[in-house]
C-alpha cells in the first residue's frame, strides 16, 4: 500500500491546469534495478581511485554521503514507527540495496505477517530467492505475488528463468499463455523469453520477441544475434544474412567501447545508482511522514531530493503539496530564494517561486517571477502556461493571457494548453476561438470529462447564437 500526496487546490480556483497528478513513490521501489553492494562499489572506487586521484576519491566521498543521508533518514523514521509496514519496507530495501539481502529478509517477513497482500515484499523475497539460486523458491514467492495482483512485468522475468533453471519452461509458457497477450514486458524479460523459444525450437514466436526488443534498444547486439539465428532456424537466408551483418556491426562497436571505455564514467554511474536510490528512499520517507502529518520533516526531505535532482517537477511539486498541508510557506519560500541566489535552476526555481506566491494570494510576486521564468526559459511552456493561468484567476490582462496561453500551445501542443487557450479566448468574448481550441483539446485527450463539457457548453452557446429567439 502505497502512501499518496494528496493535491491541495486553492478555494475558489477557476482553474487547476498545472498541478500535478503525482504518482505514489513507494518506499520499495528502490530496489528494483537490483542489489548494490556498498563494499564491491566502494571497493572498485578505491582501485579507480590510483589511476584517477582526486575525482575517484571525490565520487566516493559523495557516494558515502549519500548512503550516510538515506540510512539516517530510514534510521529516524524506524525509530518514530518501528511497527509500520511501510517503514520496515524501508529498512529492508536500504539493507538490499547495500547488498545485505540476508538483513533484508527477516524486514520483508515481517511486514508480510502485519499485510500479507502486500505483493512488493513478496516480490522483494522472490528477487532474492533468485539471486540466490534457489528457482523454487524464487516461483513460490513470484506465484504469490501473482495471487496478489500483481501485474506480471513485475514477476515475469523471475519466474521465466527460475523454470528454465529447473529445465521446464515449457510447461510455463503453456500455463501463461492466454494471460501475456497484449501485455507490454521490459525488453529484458522479452529477450529472455525470446531465449526461452528458442530452446523449445519455436522459432518463429522467438523471432517476435527479438523483434520487440531492438524496438525498444535498437542496439542490442545478442537481440540481433536471435533475430539471425531464428531466420536461419526459419530458412529465411536473406532475412538472417541482413541480421547477421547489423550483429557483426554492433559487436564490433560493443569490442570498440571495451577498448576505449571511460574508467571514470564507470565511476559515475555508479555514483547514480547510489543516488537514485537515495532519491527514492528520501521520497519514501517524505510521503510517510507527510501521511503520519510530520510535516516538517517531510519537507526536509523534498528539499533534499531536490538537491539531488533538480529537474524533477514532480518532486517540486510534492514540496508544494507539503508546504499547503503545513502553511509553511515561509520555509519554502526561503529554500527556493536561496536557490535562486545560488543559481542553481534559475527557471524552475522562480517557477516555483510563482507557484507558491499565487498560493498564498500574491498576484504581483507570482507574476513577477512568472515573467523572470519566461526572460530565462523563452522556450518553456510552463511558465507561459503559469503566467496565463494566474491572469485568468485574477481576470486581468486578458490579451496577455491569451497570447500566453497561445504561446504554450505552439511551444507543446497538448489538450491542456489547448484547454487554457479556449478559456482565454471565452474570457475575451471570442467563441469561435474557443471552439476550435476545445475542440483540439478533446482530439487530443477524449476521455477527460472537462475538456468534452466545456465542448458541449461552447457548441450549445454557439447554436443559440446562430438561432436567436425571435
Amino acid at each position: 500500500m502505497a502512501v499518496l500526496v494528496h493535491n491541495q487546490s486553492n478555494k475558489g480556483a477557476l482553474l487547476d491546469l498545472a498541478s500535478s497528478c503525482l504518482p505514489p513513490i513507494a518506499p520499495w521501489a528502490l530496489w528494483k534495478h537490483g542489489p548494490l553492494s556498498g563494499i564491491i562499489f566502494l571497493g572498485l572506487l578505491c582501485v579507480l581511485s590510483s589511476l584517477h586521484g582526486a575525482p575517484a576519491q571525490d565520487i566516493q566521498s559523495e557516494a558515502t554521503r549519500l548512503k550516510d543521508l538515506a540510512s539516517q533518514v530510514v534510521r529516524k523514521m524506524q525509530g518514530q514507527y518501528p511497527e509500520d509496514p511501510l517503514v520496515m519496507m524501508l529498512v529492508a530495501s536500504l539493507h538490499y540495496n547495500n547488498g545485505q539481502s540476508s538483513q533484508a529478509q527477516p524486514w520483508l517477513e515481517k511486514v508480510l505477517a502485519q499485510q500479507p497482500e502486500m505483493v512488493d515484499a513478496r516480490l522483494m523475497l522472490a528477487k532474492i530467492a533468485h539471486e540466490r539460486g534457489l528457482p523454487q523458491e524464487c516461483i513460490d514467492h513470484c506465484r504469490l505475488a501473482m495471487a496478489g495482483g500483481a501485474a506480471p512485468p513485475a514477476w515475469f522475468e523471475m519466474m521465466l528463468s527460475a523454470y528454465m533453471d529447473l529445465g521446464r519452461v515449457d510447461a510455463l509458457l503453456e500455463e501463461l499463455e492466454d494471460s501475456l497477450k497484449g501485455v507490454s514486458l521490459p525488453p529484458d524479460a522479452e529477450f529472455k523469453l525470446g531465449t526461452a523459444r528458442m530452446q523449445l525450437r519455436q522459432y518463429a514466436l522467438a523471432r517476435e520477441h527479438f523483434k520487440r526488443v531492438v524496438d525498444a534498444l535498437p542496439e542490442h547486439t545478442q537481440a540481433y544475434f536471435g533475430l539471425f539465428m531464428t531466420s536461419q532456424r526459419l530458412g529465411e537466408s536473406e532475412v538472417a544474412a541482413s541480421y547477421e551483418k547489423r550483429f557483426r556491426e554492433l559487436e564490433e562497436k560493443d569490442r570498440s567501447r571495451m577498448m576505449v571505455i571511460n574508467r571514470q564514467e564507470d565511476e559515475l554511474s555508479g555514483l547514480d545508482l547510489v543516488r537514485d536510490s537515495t532519491l527514492k528512499t528520501l521520497m519514501a520517507a517524505a510521503q510517510v511522514w507527510q501521511g503520519r502529518q510530520a510535516l516538517d520533516d517531510a519537507r526536509q526531505c523534498y528539499e533534499q531530493a531536490i538537491e539531488l535532482n533538480p529537474d524533477s517537477m514532480p518532486i517540486r511539486l510534492a514540496l508544494e503539496n507539503c508546504l499547503a498541508t503545513s502553511g509553511q510557506w515561509e520555509a519554502g519560500l526561503k529554500f527556493f530564494q536561496n536557490r535562486l541566489q545560488e543559481e542553481q535552476d534559475p527557471a524552475r526555481d522562480a517557477f516555483m517561486l510563482g507557484r507558491l506566491y499565487a498560493r498564498q494570494g500574491d498576484r504581483d510576486r507570482a507574476a513577477a517571477y512568472y515573467a523572470q521564468v519566461i526572460q530565462l526559459s523563452p522556450n518553456w511552456a510552463a511558465g507561459y502556461q503559469a503566467h496565463a493561468e494566474l491572469n485568468l484567476l485574477q481576470n486581468a490582462s486578458l490579451d496577455q493571457a491569451r497570447e500566453y496561453a497561445a504561446k504554450a500551445v505552439e511551444l507543446e501542443p497538448v489538450a491542456g494548453h489547448y484547454y487554457l487557450l479556449s478559456v482565454a479566448c471565452i474570457k475575451q468574448g471570442d467563441l469561435r476561438s474557443a471552439l476550435s481550441a476545445i475542440q483540439s483539446a478533446v482530439r487530443l485527450k477524449p476521455q477527460d470529462a472537462r475538456y468534452g463539457q466545456l465542448l458541449q457548453q461552447l457548441r450549445s452557446r454557439a447554436g443559440s447564437l446562430s438561432n436567436p429567439q425571435k
